[in-house]
């Protein structure tokens, strides 16, 4: 997006704004579904997470 004179164009403002709004929104929807993720862990999950190695990881390739 070139600005001519520090003029943008009608194209480059609502690429900007949808972009911006897109990026945006993903943004609070992630942090949405962590906060829900984690709210519905069971100690169960927590205990099996906090166990795991990086080593069990490499053994299942």
């Amino acid at each position: 997006m070139a600005a001519h004179n520090n003029h943008w164009s009608i194209t480059a403002k609502i690429t900007l704004a949808v972009s911006g709004i897109c990026t945006g929104s993903m943004f609070v929807l992630f942090l949405v579904y962590s906060w829900l993720l984690e709210k519905i862990k069971t100690p169960k999950d927590r205990e099996v997470a906090r166990r795991k190695k990086p080593e069990d990881e490499k053994e299942a390739l």
